[in-house]
């Protein structure tokens, strides 16, 4: 079955805390065991940091 997931991520050599997006799709062989799969990963740090931004500010506005 195919994949796309979000991944919260911290690095190793500074500890600074990143935010991955992995889609992929395996590929199986004649028995139906997966032998392989193929993707990409993005870093969607900034992405992730908006969308936290909008959110706290929308919670914000219901509150006022």
């Amino acid at each position: 079955m195919p994949y796309d997931i979000e991944h919260r991520v911290i690095r190793q050599n500074d500890q600074e805390v990143r935010y991955v997006r992995a889609i992929g799709m395996p590929e199986l062989n004649e028995a139906g065991v997966v032998i392989r799969i193929s993707g990409a990963a993005q870093d969607i740090t900034t992405d992730h940091e908006k969308r936290q931004t909008v959110l706290r500010q929308r919670d914000e506005l219901k509150v006022s």
